[in-house]
C-alpha cells in the first residue's frame, strides 16, 4: 500500500516537474518530508524501508515509463517505415504513370502523322480510281464509235458492192440506167470517204478516192474496169473486217485488263482506309489513356501530399515524445539525486535523535 501511494506521488512529481518545468518540485516534496520528519520520531529501520519504498517506486515508475516509451519509439519507427514505404511506392507509381502518359503522347502523334499520311494515299487513291474510270469510259466510247463507224463503211460498201454485182455486171434493161447506178455508187463512196476524213484513216481515204475516179458511167461500163473495182470493193471490205474482228478482241482484252486493274486499285483503296481506320483507332485510344493516366497522376500526387502531411504530423509526434522522454529522464536523475540527498538527511536526523 505505502509502495503504490510512493509510485503514484512520484508520478504526480514528475509530471508536474515536466509540465511546468521546475526541477526543484521534487527537493520541496523531500524537504515537506524532512519537516515531517521533525515532528514524528521514526526509527532508523523504519526511515530505511521509506527510502527502499521510495526508490523502488521510482525504478518501477521509470520501468514503466521506459515500456511505455519503448513502444511509442517502435511505433514511431514502424509509423515511419511505412509511410516512406509507401510514398516510394506511390512515387513509383506516379513515375510510371507519366512515362506511360510520354509514352502515349508519342504513341499519338506517330497516329496523328500515319493519319494524315494515309488521308492523302486515300484521296490519291480514290482520284487515280475515278480517273482511271472516265478514262476507260472515254476508251470504250471510241472504240464503239470506231466500231460503228466500221460497221457504216461495211454496209456502204455491201451497198456499192450489191449495185455492182447485181446491176452493172448485167447490161441495163432500161436506158439511163447506168447513170443512176453510178451516182448510187459515186454517193455511197462520198459517204465513205468522209468517214475514211473522220477517222484519219489516209490509206482508206486514198483507196476510195481512187474508187471514186473509177466510178463513171464509161468505166462502170467497161467489165474489165468494173471486175478490178469489184475486186477493189472486197479487199477493202476484208480489211475492214479484219480490223474490226482485231479491235472487239483488243477491246475485249482491254476491258478485262481494266476490270483487273480497277479491282486492285479497289483492294488497295479498302486497305488503305482499314489501316486509316486503325490509325484513327490508335489516335483516340491513346487519348484515352493520356486521360486516364492524367487522372492517375492527378490522384497519385494528392495521395502523396496527404502521406508526406502525415510523415510530417509523425514526426512532430515522435519529435514530442522524444523531448518528453529526454525531459523524463532528466527528471528521473534529478530526482534520484534529491531522494540520495533525502536518505542522507533522514538517516542524519533519526541519528541526531
Amino acid at each position: 500500500m505505502t509502495k503504490t501511494f510512493i509510485f503514484v506521488t512520484l508520478l504526480l512529481v514528475f509530471s508536474s516537474s515536466m509540465e511546468n518545468k521546475q526541477p526543484d518540485v521534487a527537493n520541496e516534496i523531500i524537504d515537506q518530508l524532512l519537516e515531517l520528519n521533525k515532528l514524528v520520531t521514526p526509527s532508523q529501520q523504519n526511515l530505511s524501508k521509506l527510502v527502499y519504498d521510495v526508490r523502488a517506486a521510482t525504478q518501477d515508475n521509470a520501468q514503466s515509463f521506459n515500456s511505455f516509451y519503448g513502444e511509442v519509439a517502435n511505433s514511431c519507427k514502424t509509423a515511419a517505415e511505412k509511410l516512406k514505404s509507401f510514398v516510394a511506392k506511390l512515387n513509383g507509381d506516379l513515375v510510371g504513370a507519366q512515362d506511360g502518359i510520354n509514352v502515349a503522347n508519342k504513341s499519338s502523334e506517330q497516329s496523328k502523322a500515319t493519319v494524315t499520311r494515309l488521308t492523302d494515299q486515300v484521296k490519291e487513291a480514290k482520284t487515280a480510281l475515278e480517273d482511271a474510270k472516265n478514262r476507260q469510259a472515254n476508251e470504250r466510247k471510241k472504240s464503239r464509235a470506231l466500231l460503228n463507224e466500221a460497221n457504216e463503211k461495211l454496209i456502204a460498201l455491201r451497198y456499192v458492192r450489191n449495185i455492182v454485182t447485181d446491176e452493172l455486171l448485167n447490161p441495163p434493161k432500161a436506158p439511163g440506167m447506168a447513170l443512176i447506178q453510178v451516182q448510187g455508187i459515186t454517193s455511197k463512196l462520198e459517204d465513205l470517204k468522209k468517214l475514211a476524213v473522220k477517222g484519219s484513216d489516209a490509206m482508206f481515204t486514198t483507196v476510195v478516192t481512187s474508187l471514186l475516179s473509177m466510178a463513171t458511167e464509161q468505166n462502170l461500163n467497161d467489165q474489165n474496169i468494173l471486175r478490178k473495182f469489184l475486186a477493189a470493193l472486197h479487199k477493202l471490205e476484208e480489211d475492214i473486217k479484219k480490223w474490226r474482228t482485231r479491235a472487239v478482241a483488243a477491246d475485249k482484252n482491254i476491258r478485262m485488263l481494266n476490270r483487273k486493274s480497277n479491282a486492285e486499285m479497289l483492294n488497295s483503296l479498302r486497305a488503305l482506309g482499314q489501316l486509316l481506320v486503325d490509325a484513327r483507332s490508335a489516335v483516340m485510344a491513346a487519348t484515352r489513356t493520356i486521360d486516364e493516366l492524367k487522372y492517375v497522376v492527378d490522384m497519385l500526387s494528392k495521395a502523396i501530399s496527404v502521406k508526406n502531411n502525415e510523415a510530417i504530423s509523425w514526426m512532430n509526434l515522435c519529435n514530442d515524445q522524444d523531448r518528453i522522454a529526454k525531459l523524463f529522464h532528466k527528471e528521473q536523475e534529478t530526482f534520484g539525486k534529491a531522494l540520495n540527498d533525502a536518505n542522507t538527511r533522514l538517516l542524519t536526523a533519526a541519528a541526531n535523535k
